[in-house]
């Protein structure tokens, strides 16, 4: 459902920005060079083979690094939040092209899913830094979301199988989120079990996945249940006047709001928003989004990074800053463009390319080692590209795609392979 008081933006725009089709939007007005244009599409085609690298017989592995936590010793298969930015990368490169290799490694994300998923609704491994362990928050909702971009761009080709994925994401919402996370008393999903707090960034993951099941299902209960409250405690969270404006709380108890803000969480926050503002017009919506958005862009350092984290009175702490990671914090601001928001991601992306490594990945981030209580200059997570950072900028990546471009790059290749010249 897209109100018709979505005017005066386009309402087709409006649905693409919101991930109604599947696919993530193609950003509108953005030119680059040739040369950053051909950095690009060389990434996309090295992250892909690095990915390739990364893959196991159960799903896509490798270590983890974060701020809050590494998982160093556990290298294996992790069913987190790295699956939402294949399986949608993927569609996009289906989409953008119409080859169906792209949707075949798309679906072979969606059956490590359906394959690693537990009686319970859970999926195994997929708590990224803390793995070995399940339930991870906000990794099984972006699995979720994963698993419904790939429904819906399946149901787009009358194909019957896309009910195989909506089932498994449903089967998560309903045994696991639902039954266990709701917090009735606040209208809102609780980040555990029993870990009562409440995070606007893992609610806005879990909105898009409930929208995503209205559009699927055809039911408007998913939605007015649950997606519309936990809109509304994102909105609680966002700071409306002062210096701060547009920043969103890191997370709140029952009592109080923890005053931190984390760019990319809030970054994470505007796709929800959008989808609310999409189904139902209201500008409460849109200009929420307007304000998290100018915030963001005022924090963009010179060099296209962002903070690691703002604290109450303004002070910025940079480290680590995300590389690949920053792919959703550009992702984010460029789909919000459809309401007029002005932004240029080309420092951003700048920024990411420069951590592109000789394997094909892209760096996470960089400057752990100065996060530290000691800190030190050197450290060697900022040399560990992870499946789970990687995946956000393979997937803002690919929302650029050239298919002329891609597809000469791909013959090139093909014949270097063919003809043993392999360093050219």
């Amino acid at each position: 459902m897209f109100t018709d008081d979505a005017q005066p933006v386009a309402r087709t725009r409006l649905a693409m920005a919101a991930g109604a089709y599947g696919v993530d939007p193609r950003p509108q007005g953005i030119i680059f060079g040739s040369d950053l244009t051909t950095q690009i599409h060389d990434a996309i085609l090295d992250l892909d083979a690095w990915l390739d690298g990364m893959h196991l017989p159960d799903g896509y592995g490798g270590p983890a690094v974060n701020w809050a936590g590494d998982s160093l010793d556990y290298t294996g298969p992790g069913l987190d939040w790295r699956y939402e930015g294949i399986i949608v990368g993927y569609l996009n490169l289906w989409h953008a092209t119409s080859n169906p290799e792209w949707l075949a490694k798309a679906r072979a994300a969606g059956e490590d899913l359906v394959r690693g998923q537990m009686a319970s609704g859970n999926f195994r491994n997929s708590s990224f830094e803390w793995n070995p362990n399940t339930g991870g928050s906000p990794h099984e909702a972006a699995v979720c979301v994963g698993l419904l971009r790939l429904a819906l761009a399946l149901r787009s080709l009358n194909d019957p199988s896309w009910t195989r994925y909506y089932q498994a994401a449903a089967l998560n919402i309903k045994n696991y989120q639902i039954r266990h996370l709701w917090n009735d008393k606040r209208k809102a999903f609780q980040d555990g079990p029993t870990v009562p707090s409440i995070s606007p960034d893992r609610l806005a993951t879990l909105a898009e996945a409930l929208f995503a099941m209205a559009r699927l299902s055809g039911d408007s209960s998913w939605v007015e249940r649950y997606a519309f409250p936990i809109l509304d405690v994102i909105l609680a969270h966002q700071v409306t006047s002062g210096p701060l404006t547009g920043a969103i709380y890191w997370r709140s108890s029952d009592k109080e709001k923890e005053s931190r803000f984390f760019p990319l969480l809030i970054a994470r926050c505007l796709p929800g928003l959008l989808q609310g503002y999409a189904w139902t017009g209201d500008g409460v919506y849109a200009e929420a989004i307007r304000r998290s958005a100018h915030f963001l862009i005022n924090q963009e350092y010179a060099d296209g990074s962002f903070p690691q984290v703002i604290y109450a009175k303004g002070q910025r702490n940079r480290w680590p800053a995300w590389v690949a990671g920053v792919g959703d914090i550009l992702r984010s601001l460029c789909q919000v463009q459809v309401l007029e928001i002005s932004y240029n991601p080309g420092n951003g992306l700048v920024w990411m390319l420069s951590g592109r490594l000789e394997g094909g990945a892209i760096r996470s981030g960089v400057g752990f080692g100065r996060a530290m209580v000691l800190p030190r200059r050197h450290d060697p997570r900022d040399q560990v590209p992870c499946c789970g950072w990687v995946d956000k900028a393979f997937r803002f990546l690919t929302s650029f795609v050239d298919p002329h471009i891609l597809e000469i790059m791909l013959t090139e290749q093909q014949e270097q392979v063919e003809t043993g010249d392999t360093d050219a």
